[in-house]
């Protein structure tokens, strides 16, 4: 990210901002499939934040 601070990202910015647009291009990736990318990756890591249940919590149920 050329200027915005990561408490400010968000996908309009991210999809903006110059260096990132720079390398979509040079990669020849769309927005809409890097827009795509960003939501995986959102869900990912939303995904490992959630807390699991112990296996032996499993195994009584």
């Amino acid at each position: 990210m050329c200027t915005t601070t990561f408490g400010t990202l968000t996908l309009a910015a991210m999809l903006n901002d110059p260096l990132i647009r720079a390398v979509m291009r040079s990669d020849r990736v769309s927005e809409q499939d890097y827009e795509a990318l960003l939501v995986r990756v959102k869900e990912t890591l939303a995904e490992r934040e959630r807390p699991t249940r112990p296996t032996w919590e499993l195994a009584d149920a």
